[in-house]
């Protein structure tokens, strides 16, 4: 793995090849109306996780079968140290709550909730991690843990930078307009 976590190409592109074989399973849906959302839904989460894997979304092949990726990932898992293996599960979690890549940020701030982790794209991820022969359910909660923990700790970081700012702008305003500078020019032009 590369000094900033990056997947190894090989790595990246069976992960991504993985999440297209995935998304082609619709054996749930049933009426014509869920299988165009789970379409659009399936088809959004894979776009993430190439942009996240840096693979471009219409380099994937049109389809490719669960078997054919389980095949070509047990010629490689012996490979794979177990930090690719968290850090697989990892873009798998954030790719499911970063929502449509095509969107610029402004755009997603704008959304409501737009954090989502939907039980469908959790479904993908651990089909994803499934067909790769990995444990999907010990590998997806330790991703979601350390997620979760590392935007609670930049949550408390903003809260506390945003404190401070309240607070050295409070001591500002107590000290009048333009602080003591500002109280000693409206005196002397008294």
């Amino acid at each position: 793995m590369s000094e900033k976590g990056e997947l190894p190409q090989a790595v990246r592109l069976l992960l991504a090849l993985s999440a297209l074989a995935a998304t082609q399973d619709a054996s749930s849906t049933r009426s014509a109306q869920s299988k165009k959302w789970y379409k659009d839904q399936s088809t959004q989460w894979l776009r993430s996780i190439c942009k996240l894997v840096q693979i471009p979304h219409a380099s994937l092949p049109p389809s490719i079968t669960s078997e054919a990726v389980r095949e070509s990932a047990s010629d490689q898992i012996s490979e794979w140290s177990q930090e690719e293996q968290e850090r697989m599960a990892a873009v798998l979690v954030e790719a499911s709550l970063a929502g449509d890549p095509d969107k610029d940020d402004k755009e997603k701030a704008k959304e409501e909730n737009a954090l989502k982790y939907t039980p469908l794209a959790k479904g993908l991820s651990h089909k994803t991690l499934e067909y790769l022969g990995l444990d999907a359910g010990r590998l997806l909660g330790e991703a979601e843990r350390n997620l979760a923990g590392t935007l609670f700790k930049a949550l408390k970081a903003a809260q506390e930078g945003s404190s401070a700012k309240v607070e050295e702008s409070r001591q500002k305003q107590a000290q009048g307009w333009g602080g003591s500078l500002g109280r000693k020019l409206g005196t002397s032009f008294s």
